[in-house]
């Protein structure tokens, strides 16, 4: 079992997966991304949102774009976030409605996450702009 680690404080932060746009498109149909964490800081993973579109074209609430593209969400050392590649749909939510975590995830300092996605739909390149929103936890 490891250790409780305590914190001195913490301040509300959102790390962008980069690239940022990712493009899900027929010439690269299984985009990666990542983010890098901070040496000084753990990282309480607490919203995940995703913003995407189709050629950078307007929007409405009513046509919103629901990007057809699944996702793995992998952390340094071997861990992955899931069993499977899920429907990005199901576990990011946008700006307005974030995806809340069931229960925050500690990411610890100077780790990495890799993002790998898989297009699913014919003939639609998806633009994906991806954030976790949460908290820097600095140590004591």
């Amino acid at each position: 079992m490891t250790a409780l680690r305590k914190y001195a404080s913490s301040q509300g932060y959102a790390y962008p997966v980069l690239p940022n746009p990712i493009i899900a498109s027929a010439a690269v149909p299984t985009p990666v991304g990542n983010i890098k964490f901070d040496t000084s800081s753990d990282f309480e993973v607490q919203y995940m949102l995703c913003s995407a579109d189709i050629a950078a074209a307007a929007q409405t609430d009513s046509s919103r774009v629901i990007p057809l593209v699944t996702l793995m969400i992998s952390q340094s050392g071997g861990n992955n976030w899931y069993e499977s590649p899920i429907p990005l749909s199901l576990i990011m939510g946008d700006g307005r409605l974030p995806f809340v975590l069931p229960e925050p995830i500690i990411v610890p300092a100077n780790s990495q996450l890799t993002f790998q996605f898989a297009r699913y739909a014919a003939a639609v390149d998806y633009n994906l702009r991806m954030v976790l929103y949460g908290r820097k936890l600095y140590f004591e």
